[in-house]
Order: structure tokens, then C-alpha cells, then sequence
């Protein structure tokens, strides 16, 4: 594996690009894509059924890098453009038996990225060396100083993360018909988080300290895939944080600059942890939460979904006239915020916020992070009202302010619901496929 890689460091260092054919340039721009086989290299055969590698063209290559790139930049949030050319060559397996191998090098004001790449891999391979590339990249961005160093459970876990999302949508064995309309399938969450659990349930816990600095045995052997599904977990519950995708976006922009990535990541969740210490707690209660769960205790989709339904909409009763009996309605958590006055609104908003907490605790873990982000929105809302108190005496000063926050809670309240909607839909898309049709008489 080391002679493989040592091997292709040489072929990138010594052939040059102008020995190679005419490359291909992905989509956004961002991947550059040269065979560097010889021209009388055989491909191979299409894999057989049940194996478990992709054979990778040049053209097929460029097309799952970039879908690879375009989900990361979607879950961290990652504006388009600015990014620096990454430089993919394709070699024959036996050449390269590691997968993947990437060089990075500054020349001219100006950083190289090369992803060396076998023409046989498994798809997870492809996805966690482009991953990888792409979190260099955008580390290094614009900074000439040290190089970044991506941590390992930073690069699996988000590979993890994104094959665990979109399945095998991110990586094709050949290009697809009407592969330009197609946009990566989210899987959904509860097609993938039972294994996880498993994986972590029937294994010791893995600490904060031993997934920064994994040993031999953690990265290789019979553990890894303890390392793999520990890594993912971690990520995902930091991407489920407040502010968490900002968070590890500007600890990789921190890596050059800082001597360690443990500096890099409390300064990039600065909001959330001050020491190592805090992050290990947070790591040990995240644990015992996600492997305690009983999927058999937990209410199903739609039940949360109907229980959010309620949460969210407060019941009410309106009279048409003084002397006629009342009729009962809803009014939706948007319209609240905007139309009831300051004290009832406070009241109902901090009952929800209890609410959704209960319920956040007995649903399923996909539903968990929208229910989450709901709460964290009221509870934003109530503590910028609280705090407008100290920022000023005058009371119309107060009332303008106040219904701001209330258009913005109902702008992001919108935001959500919508999200809401689009779970629904996919929920009940799903419950009909799963059932049974009948048979013709």
C-alpha cells in the first residue's frame, strides 16, 4: 500500500500533465479529470453481480466527484465558487491498491491538488478521498501559510455522513440516462440509523481523545468500522447543533492557522464548548442517548408528525357573535407570533418549547433535528425578547423592535414548515409503497 502510494507521488512529480490525454472538466469547474493509464491498458469488464467495486472512465469519474462535492457543499452549507482546481488522475488498480492517494503542493502563490485514483473502487473509497480533497481545499483557501491537516474523524465521518444520505446516487458504475435531470436521492434517515446503532451498541464506547488520535488498531482491523460509525456520529450530532455546520466550516478555515485541530474546532464551537473536557461530556451523553434509544419505545413518523401537528398549532375558541356559541379553530405557530400580544404570546411559546422538547425525545431520530430546529427558534425569539429590555427605555422603540423578531420567527418558522411539508409528503409516498397491492380478481 505505501510502495502503491510512494509510487504514484513519483508519477504525478515526474510524467507532467502534457505526457497525458485531453482532460475532462467537471461541471462546476472544480475537477479536472486525465487518464493517466497506459493506451494499451485493457479496461475491465463491468462488475459482476454482488461485487462490490465500480469500475471508474474518465467521464464517470468527473460526473461522481462532483455530485460527491455539490452534497458536501449542501450539508456544510458552502457557498458556490472560489474553489482551487483539484487535479484528478485515473490509474489502473494495480497501480494504486490504497484506492486513493492525494498530494497537495503550493507553487507560485498558487495550491495543487492531485487525487490519484484506481479505475476499480468501492464507492465509499472514491467518496472518502474526494471528501477529503475538497476539505483541503477548502481549508487551504486563500491561506499560503502551513498546509491544513484534516482530521480523520472529521473526513470519515462526513464521508459516512453523505453515503449514509444518498445511498449510491453519489457514485455511478457508468453514466445514466438523463443523468443531468437527476439530483441525488436523500435516503431517508431511518433506512440507515438502526445499523449504526447496532454497530455502537455492540462495542465500547470510543472517547472524545481516541477519535482525535486513533491508534493503529482503531483505523484497521476488526474496529474500524467502530471508528467509521463512531466518526459519523460525531459529525452528525455537530452538524445538528446550533450554528454547527458554520462551526465546522470555520474550523477548517482555522487548521492552517492554528498548531492542532483541537485549538481550530473550540474556536470554531466557541458557542458551545470552552474546553476539551465540555466536548467530552457532550460526546458521552450523545452516546448513551443515540445507543439507549429503543426503536420500539419511539412514537412511529405519523405519530410525531400528528403530535407536531398539535404542538404547533394552538387550539382556540371564536365567538361569530356575542350571543352564539363558540367554534373551535387553530391558529398556526406564524400567525401566533405575528397577531397575539406580547404576554399570551410568551406564555403559549414557552409551553411549545416544553412540548417539543417532550416530544424531540420519543420521536425517530430524522424527525429529531426538525423538531429540534423549531425549538431552537422559539427559544431564540424569547431570549432576544428578553434581552431588548436592557437595550432600551422607550417603549415605542421596544414595540418596533419587537415585531421585527416576531417577522423574522415567522420567516424561519415559514422556512420550517415547509420542510415539514416535504417530510410528510416523502413519509406518506413511502407508507404507500410499502403497501401491498392487490391482486386482480
Amino acid at each position: 500500500m505505501r510502495g502503491s502510494f510512494f509510487f504514484v507521488l513519483l508519477l504525478m512529480s515526474s510524467t507532467g500533465w502534457a505526457q497525458f490525454p485531453s482532460s475532462i472538466v467537471s461541471g462546476s469547474g472544480t475537477f479536472v479529470v486525465r487518464d493517466a493509464r497506459p493506451k494499451d491498458w485493457l479496461a475491465h469488464p463491468e462488475p459482476l453481480s454482488g461485487r462490490t467495486t465500480v469500475h471508474l472512465e474518465p467521464a464517470v469519474l468527473a460526473i461522481s466527484a462532483e455530485r460527491i462535492r455539490k452534497s458536501l457543499y449542501h450539508e456544510l452549507q458552502v457557498p458556490e465558487g472560489g474553489s482551487d482546481h483539484i487535479f484528478l488522475l485515473l490509474y489502473p488498480k494495480p497501480v494504486l491498491s490504497s484506492g486513493v492517494a492525494i498530494v497537495s503542493s503550493a507553487l507560485r502563490e498558487t495550491r495543487h491538488y492531485h487525487l490519484a485514483v484506481a479505475d476499480e473502487i468501492e464507492p465509499l473509497q472514491l467518496i472518502r478521498g474526494v471528501v477529503k480533497v475538497l476539505l483541503l481545499e477548502l481549508a487551504n483557501r486563500g491561506q499560503m501559510n502551513k498546509s491544513a491537516e484534516i482530521p480523520l474523524w472529521l473526513s470519515e465521518g462526513l464521508a459516512q455522513e453523505l453515503a449514509a444520505q444518498s445511498g449510491p446516487d453519489l457514485v455511478f458504475a457508468s453514466i445514466p440516462p438523463g443523468f443531468m435531470l437527476r439530483s441525488n436521492r436523500r435516503v431517508q434517515a431511518w433506512e440507515t440509523t438502526e445499523h449504526l446503532r447496532q454497530v455502537l451498541r455492540s462495542n465500547p464506547p470510543i472517547s472524545f481523545n481516541d477519535l482525535g488520535m486513533p491508534s493503529g488498531a482503531l483505523v484497521s482491523g476488526a474496529r474500524q468500522q467502530l471508528f467509521q460509525s463512531s466518526s459519523q456520529l460525531f459529525v452528525h450530532e455537530l452538524l445538528r447543533l446550533r450554528g454547527g455546520k458554520n462551526g465546522l466550516v470555520t474550523m477548517l478555515r482555522r487548521l492552517p492557522q492554528c498548531w492542532n485541530w483541537q485549538i481550530a474546532f473550540l474556536e470554531g464551537f466557541q458557542n458551545e464548548f470552552h474546553r476539551p473536557l465540555d466536548v467530552e461530556k457532550w460526546w458521552a451523553l450523545v452516546y448513551v442517548e443515540f445507543t439507549g434509544r429503543d426503536s420500539r419505545q419511539l412514537l412511529t413518523r405519523p405519530a410525531s408528525l400528528q403530535r407536531m401537528e398539535e404542538i404547533l398549532n394552538t387550539p382556540v375558541e371564536i365567538r361569530r357573535a356575542s350571543k352564539s356559541l363558540p367554534v373551535r379553530n387553530v391558529v398556526p405557530l406564524g400567525k401566533l407570533v405575528l397577531d397575539w400580544d406580547s404576554d399570551r404570546q410568551t406564555a403559549a411559546l414557552t409551553r411549545k418549547v416544553a412540548q417539543l422538547s417532550a416530544l424531540r425525545n420519543n420521536a425517530p431520530l430524522e424527525l429529531a433535528s426538525l423538531i429540534e430546529d423549531y425549538q431552537h427558534a422559539i427559544e431564540w425569539y424569547l431570549q432576544q425578547k428578553k434581552d431588548s429590555i436592557f437595550r432600551s427605555n422607550a417603549k415605542r422603540e421596544l414595540v418596533g423592535y419587537h415585531r421585527l423578531l416576531s417577522q423574522e420567527l415567522a420567516r424561519r418558522v415559514a422556512e420550517l414548515d415547509k420542510k415539514r411539508g416535504e417530510f410528510q409528503q416523502k413519509v406518506a409516498a413511502n407508507d404507500a409503497r410499502s403497501v401491498p397491492a392487490r391482486p386482480n380478481p
